[in-house]
């Protein structure tokens, strides 16, 4: 099965935005572009958005978070200021 619907150079609206990623097929590469404190990438695997983790992540470069999801996942939560930039491939 091929990837959908790949998302890329989205801009957050507010502080944070919550993405359904459940037509999406893993691999993916979530990065989120911010330099705000309490920025994050939080994963989901129901379709509900209600238990939503840290799947760790790239800090290699001080203005960007990195995560490599090796399964498939329903939402993804991103945590930032508005105008961050993120994206889904």
């Amino acid at each position: 099965m091929s990837r959908v619907n790949r998302r890329t150079n989205r801009t957050l609206s507010g502080t944070t935005h919550i993405e359904d990623v459940t037509n999406m097929v893993a691999p993916l590469t979530i990065t989120l572009n911010s330099v705000a404190g309490g920025r994050a990438i939080e994963i989901s695997t129901t379709e509900s958005g209600d238990n939503f983790f840290n799947p760790g992540y790239a800090t290699s470069h001080t203005n960007q978070l990195i995560a490599a999801i090796n399964i498939d996942i329903a939402r993804v939560r991103f945590t930032g200021v508005a105008n961050d930039t993120w994206s889904i491939l």
